[in-house]
Order: structure tokens, then C-alpha cells, then sequence
């Protein structure tokens, strides 16, 4: 992640996603509190940041909001013109906003949608949590307003500016020999059997540092603008 301006679009993009892959990594480790002798790591993110987030925002922010406000703050201080909270577009319904967009210095933009999935993960003061039975809501929706297929839908349909990028970020907490990943790959076929063409552009995992026998998984999915760049083919996008 620099301040440097890319050779291309398809460069641009690429650097602000792994970009954020690197910033994720670094919030986890500067969750770095003590609770019973354990580091808070970034599972617990909110306890970490909820009171600086206040401080700085005036508002409660929810763990998504708080990595999103976080990573905003990184690009911010390299030079980037990132903002939070931006509005959808007005067809796109009224009241809507994204967590993050990345404004590229051509006039386009880069929409980026947080989702948080949780299906194992390691406490600090209380045992481990080796499988949460209601993981599957917050990738399929189920019960819930906000979810990883409402938003494969929320920036995959409707009427969007036809020179943006629109991407789907995952976090996601789980064991290698329990991984969340046959479930994501569930809902992320469902998406596209609907006529959304989400590509998996990058993904990072690493072992929780509190306790290896847990891991954080990142996922980003891309939907490539419907006008290709004038100075670039959207087709080097790895």
C-alpha cells in the first residue's frame, strides 16, 4: 500500500485489495490487549477499538464498521481519498451507504463491502469455540438483514456506474480441519447462478497467533466494470 500512483486501473485495484489483506493483518495484531493474559487478537476487535472509534466518530461502531473505519485511516495517512458510510448510488435506493469506497484519481471507484462470519474462534477468558452452530446465518442470511449473500446482491444488482469496481470483502474465523470455506463457496454459487459473475481476486489466511489450532480467513470477490478502462484490459486482473 503506497501513495504512489499505478501504471494502470487493473494495477490500482490490485494494490488497494492486498492493500487491505495487509491492513487486516496488521489491526490483528494491534489487538493487542491483555484479557487474562491473552492478547485481544481480532476476534475481538470491538473491545479493542470501540472506544477510540467513539472518540474519533461520535458514534458505537460494530466490528465491521470499526475494520472499516480502521482501514480508512491507513490508506488515509499514505494518501489515498477513501471515504466510509458513502452513499449508493440514488437509483440503487435511498438510505443506502457502503462501508468503504477508493476513489481512483480517473474518476472511478472501487465499492468495498465488509461481512464478518464466525465458525470457530478462541476466547480469552472463557474456553474455545469450536463450532457455532449459527455461523451459517451470517453467510446465507437467513434470519438476518445483513449477511454475505444479501450483500453479493446489494452490489451485484441494480444500476451501477458502468466504469466501477465493486468488491465483497469476508473475514472469516475457523479451525483448518473445520474450515467455513465448503459454506462460502455454497453462497458465493448461489450469487452467480443468479447472474452476478463475482470473481475471487485474493485471499490471505493465517494462523490465530493466540492459539494455532485456529485461523482468520480473508476473501475478496470482485465484479469488474461493465466499461473496460480505456488503459487497460480488465482481463490481466489475476
Amino acid at each position: 500500500m503506497t501513495d504512489s500512483e499505478p501504471n494502470s486501473i487493473a494495477e490500482q485495484v490490485r494494490e488497494v485489495l492486498e492493500g487491505v489483506q495487509t491492513c487486516i493483518r496488521d489491526i490483528d495484531v494491534e489487538c493487542n490487549t491483555l484479557d487474562n493474559d491473552i492478547e485481544l487478537g481480532l476476534a475481538n476487535v470491538k473491545f479493542e477499538f470501540c472506544e477510540r472509534a467513539l472518540q474519533e466518530t461520535g458514534k458505537k461502531l460494530t466490528a465491521e464498521t470499526i475494520l472499516a473505519w480502521l482501514i480508512q485511516k491507513k490508506y488515509l495517512a499514505v494518501g489515498w481519498k477513501v471515504e466510509r458510510e458513502f452513499p449508493y448510488p440514488e437509483r440503487n435506493g435511498s438510505g443506502r451507504s457502503c462501508d468503504l469506497v477508493f476513489h481512483f484519481s480517473n474518476d472511478r471507484k472501487l465499492w468495498w463491502e465488509l461481512k464478518l462470519a464466525s465458525k470457530a474462534w478462541f476466547n480469552c477468558n472463557e474456553p474455545p469455540v469450536y463450532k457455532y452452530s449459527g455461523y451459517l446465518t451470517y453467510l446465507t442470511g437467513r434470519g438476518k438483514k445483513h449477511s454475505l449473500r444479501q450483500d453479493f446482491d446489494k452490489l451485484g444488482l441494480g444500476d451501477w456506474p458502468t466504469r466501477d469496481f465493486r468488491v465483497i470483502c469476508l473475514i472469516a474465523f475457523d479451525r483448518p480441519e473445520d474450515p467455513i470455506d465448503g459454506a462460502v463457496a455454497m453462497v458465493l454459487k448461489q450469487a452467480q447462478d443468479a447472474g452476478m459473475p463475482w470473481e475471487e481476486f485474493a485471499t490471505d489466511a493465517w494462523a490465530d497467533r493466540r492459539c494455532d489450532e485456529f485461523r482468520i480467513k480473508v476473501w475478496n470477490w470482485v465484479l469488474l466494470p461493465k466499461e473496460p478502462p480505456e488503459d487497460q484490459d480488465v482481463s490481466t486482473l489475476p
